[in-house]
């Protein structure tokens, strides 16, 4: 395996760093006081080219791999705090994007057109408040009729939900096959669902969720994604791109992270030494660069098995689970390092420590995909 960025992915990187340190960082602040989400700050990175950025050129996107938009996502994490923004950015690509590109029809692809130029957001509405970790234990139904079918069903933990033009929505068409070929995607717009209240949350400030209501919405056999009956397939691809995706972001959290600790331990002092001249310092320093160190392995490993074509499943599980709980470490060790700074607002690292437990739930919580990668040996 070839650990170095290729000169595209040199550049990529170093354009990503330069535009979240100037563009969205400056602002970050003031976003997630208020906790708003960024629309002027979404704006920017449409017009980076960013919200359509895994997208072939045909339909306006600049058709990076998984292992190139790994690189840029990373490097707007090291970046910019707003951790929030770039979980919308993510999410919106990998859960949404990813399925009306992959399995989409022609007419639906027309809309990829507008996801580019950041005029579309589609998110994702699969889980449902009874399923607990299991994801696929619907009770939302599409019942068919003469156009096509009647959807029925209460999602929630949407993310983007509040903003979304479009929704992926996963439903059962076959009660009796349910999990084998029983559950369908739809592609609908946002006219046709209730949208909730935004829910308040204490991680992820930035980014919105909300709960989803379909009271008897009635779709044409053209908003199907794919095959009826494919929707397991498709949400499982999905998860491949969005759990090795968003782990690249984790790790320019992580990196950010280390770099700000950098900085304070050389700068803080304690008698005539700086904290960094003391050796305990100095471990859980290195122990903090191990963690990102290896995180970014295992997210290009699955990267690189997304981009041939491999079943990146175990290897998107793996990159998942250890990313966001070295994230858990990195972030609990920053707090640390920074003693009694380390909880005041100005500082602003106590809100990474949240967000990294939510890394371990969301996109399939750590246990359950324990449990996967036990399953495949």
């Amino acid at each position: 395996m070839n650990f170095a960025y290729t000169p595209t992915q040199q550049a990529l990187h170093a354009q990503a760093l330069e535009f979240g340190r100037t563009v969205l960082e400056p602002n970050t602040a003031a976003r997630v006081a208020a906790r708003s989400f960024g629309s002027e700050a979404w704006g920017q990175l449409a017009e980076a080219g960013y919200t359509g950025m895994i997208l072939p050129e045909a339909f306006g996107g600049a058709a990076l791999s998984a292992a190139d938009a790994a690189v840029v996502l990373e490097a707007l994490a090291t970046a910019c705090s707003d951790t929030g923004l770039l979980f919308s950015l993510g999410a919106h690509l990998c859960a949404g994007v990813v399925p009306v590109w992959m399995h989409g029809s022609a007419e639906q692809h027309t809309l990829l057109h507008e996801v580019s130029k950041g005029r579309c957001i589609i998110a994702n509405a699969i889980t449902e408040a009874h399923s607990g970790s299991n994801a696929f234990a619907l009770r939302s139904t599409a019942t068919p009729n003469e156009q096509g079918y009647t959807i029925t069903g209460h999602k929630v933990f949407c993310t983007n939900a509040t903003l979304a033009h479009h929704f992926v929505v996963y439903a059962l068409t076959d009660v009796q096959k349910g999990f084998f070929g029983g559950i369908s995607a739809f592609l609908l717009p946002r006219e046709a669902v209730h949208v909730g209240p935004a829910l308040q949350k204490d991680a992820l400030h930035t980014s919105p969720a909300a709960e989803v209501m379909l009271n008897g919405v009635q779709a044409h056999t053209a908003q199907l994604l794919g095959k009826p009956g494919a929707g397991v397939q498709i949400f499982l691809h999905s998860m491949n791109w969005e759990r090795t995706l968003l782990s690249a972001l984790h790790c320019g959290s992580m990196q950010l992270l280390l770099n700000r600790c950098m900085a304070y331990v050389k700068a803080r002092s304690t008698g005539s030494h700086t904290l960094a001249q003391h050796q305990s310092v100095q471990f859980k320093l290195a122990e903090m660069a191990v963690d990102i160190e290896t995180s970014r392995v295992l997210v290009h490993k699955a990267a690189a098995f997304i981009d041939t074509g491999k079943n990146a499943t175990a290897a998107a599980a793996r990159a998942k689970v250890h990313t966001s709980e070295a994230f858990v470490r990195v972030a609990s060790a920053a707090v640390q390092l920074h003693g009694g700074n380390g909880i005041t607002s100005a500082y602003a690292l106590t809100q990474f420590m949240a967000d990294a437990q939510a890394a371990c739930i969301y996109s399939g919580p750590n246990e359950v995909l324990r449990s996967v990668l036990a399953a495949q040996g």
